[in-house]
């Protein structure tokens, strides 16, 4: 009898190391002056109540409450839910000039994928050997400049019922050497799922080429700190519902989910190691 393979179950980011590195970062660097005081001695401060995009656990409590909303709805009993990935090199950036406008891909997400119910967020991946060529300044005549590193916001999250069309598809322009617009996967372990959907910027990616001339990505965990201080300096305004968003059935879950964070918290609010408490319930708010 042959073996079945699975994939390994994803059990999330290491959250410690990623709070080492940002306290590193802003200690050489200084505090970003968009970011709260109470980050200069502890960046995870009060993680679960402001659900910054930039706070080590902050990721983790959205994807608490976003869990109870998705259980509440019985999407997690659904057999079709399944995970999207949305890729568009238009989105790119280089280091050296920010232009991230969350808006901007969230309206041609929602205008694409009209009609179909999901709950989305966006992410981003740092290339460590990709450089970012764009538009040279005014009066230079240089056909492109060097922006510095790729910087690549892109969309994760769940998506149940209908899948897109081709047609559909066809409105993203897809990722870095070719990589498809539109990724969907059935969901096998909704844990590991739950976990990957929403996770910050805590590493990079390094392009290598294969022997057969296809391009893979390896991990860049020690990302430098200067990258780590730039993404603190240009996202710590943001929290993470401010950068999700849903269409469909998953409107009313996103709701849900933003009525909890309101009115509990998570049950385990110190975690201990990397793996998110989605079991650990939650408590209600006390009244102010």
């Amino acid at each position: 009898m042959g073996v079945v393979m699975t994939k390994p179950v994803y059990l999330g980011y290491d959250i410690p190391a990623y709070h080492e590195r940002l306290r590193k970062a802003i200690s050489r660097y200084g505090l970003p002056t968009a970011a709260p005081r109470a980050w200069l001695r502890h960046p995870d401060f009060q993680a679960w109540n402001y659900l910054g995009y930039m706070q080590p656990s902050g990721a983790m409590y959205w994807q608490c409450y976003l869990f109870a909303a998705l259980q509440a709805a019985g999407i997690d009993q659904r057999p079709d839910l399944s995970t999207i990935t949305i890729l568009d090199h238009r989105w790119h950036f280089g280091e050296c000039l920010w232009n991230f406008a969350p808006r901007k891909i969230e309206y041609q997400v929602r205008r694409a994928l009209l009609g179909l119910n999901y709950i989305v967020v966006i992410e981003f991946e740092i290339f460590r050997n990709v450089r970012y060529f764009g538009p040279p300044p005014p009066g230079s005549v240089a056909a492109h400049q060097d922006y510095g590193r790729t910087i690549a916001p892109h969309i994760q999250g769940l998506i149940w019922g209908k899948w897109p069309s081709r047609r559909q598809r066809a409105l993203f322009a897809g990722g870095l050497f070719g990589a498809s617009g539109i990724q969907v996967e059935n969901v096998y372990d909704l844990m590991g799922a739950q976990r990957y959907v929403g996770k910050p910027p805590y590493r990079g990616r390094s392009v290598y080429q294969r022997l057969n001339g296809t391009f893979g990505r390896r991990p860049w965990p020690d990302m430098s700190l200067t990258l780590h201080h730039l993404l603190l300096s240009n996202l710590s305004r943001f929290c993470w519902p401010e950068l999700t968003f849903a269409s469909g059935e998953g409107s009313a879950i996103l709701a849900d989910a933003k009525r909890i964070w309101r009115d509990y918290t998570p049950g385990s609010t110190h975690p201990t190691d990397h793996r998110p408490p989605l079991f650990s319930g939650l408590v209600k708010r006390p009244h102010r």
